[in-house]
């Protein structure tokens, strides 16, 4: 877990990753959940009531269990195979922030070698993530993010979770991403998922920004992303994230907060 402090924190984000090995398992590589105070913003479903068939084949095909019932990224329509092998890296610390990343390589039920999500938290304060999916064939990627909170649009490339007197500002800065909401069918109660969705690529290199605050607390002003073909910028009103590209794949280089 992320937090801003403990114990109860602010804010904090959970990131989940390991063995899909176990009966009992979810098919949830690379979830993440975010809270702040005592909400829930970006939603675990968790379980169900036991249905009788619960333990039967069908069990994979409950939606809570599957990855598209989850906080994390669908690659070309196809979630996580079962058995598979993950694994979380770090923390890995820095001036102004602390990281983790989430290995899901041939993890997906597509061949997908390279499959990783940065959590960047920057200055206790926010979420940048990065995910990082390179495929044998051109595959769409899609971020999918639960919440029990009403969902709206509040300015271009900006969306904001609102519950309580909690909010989560979800920044999708480049254009090349379409975004949708829908309300899935397969879970026991009405729950919303955004989701974002890059078009048909070989190499993916998506870039969210994840803001939770107070609900009367205001959110970013400018947030922009600048690539190329090693470097990424991420700017969040007066603060930079730095990626850069190495044989090893993405990795911060630095972060500059200006308050």
């Amino acid at each position: 877990m992320m937090a801003s402090n403990q114990p109860d924190p602010a804010l904090f984000l959970a990131f989940k990753n390991g063995s899909l090995a176990a009966n009992h398992t979810h098919i949830d590589l690379n979830t993440i959940n975010i809270g702040y105070g005592e909400t829930m913003l970006a939603v675990e479903l968790g379980s169900r009531p036991y249905p009788a068939d619960y333990f039967s084949s069908k069990k994979s095909s409950y939606y809570e269990i599957t990855t598209a019932g989850h906080n994390t990224v669908l690659i070309g329509g196809k979630g996580q195979a079962p058995k598979k092998i993950g694994r979380l890296t770090g923390p890995l610390q820095g001036e102004g922030f602390d990281a983790l990343v989430g290995v899901a390589d041939s993890a997906y039920e597509i061949d997908a070698p390279r499959v990783r999500r940065h959590a960047v938290f920057v200055d206790k304060r926010y979420w940048v993530l990065l995910d990082e999916i390179q495929t044998t064939q051109p595959e769409t990627a899609e971020l999918r993010f639960h919440t029990y909170a009403t969902v709206t649009q509040s300015k271009s490339r900006q969306w904001v979770f609102e519950q309580d007197q909690a909010a989560l500002d979800v920044f999708s800065p480049e254009q090349e991403i379409s975004v949708s909401t829908e309300q899935p069918g397969g879970w026991i109660k009405p729950v919303t998922v955004l989701s974002l969705k890059a078009p048909s690529d070989k190499e993916h290199a998506i870039v969210t920004i994840l803001q939770p605050r107070s609900r009367g607390a205001k959110s970013f002003d400018v947030v922009k992303v600048q690539k190329n073909s090693d470097e990424i910028k991420v700017v969040a009103d007066s603060d930079q994230v730095i990626f850069k590209k190495s044989p090893e794949g993405w990795q911060v280089l630095k972060v500059v907060v200006k308050r």
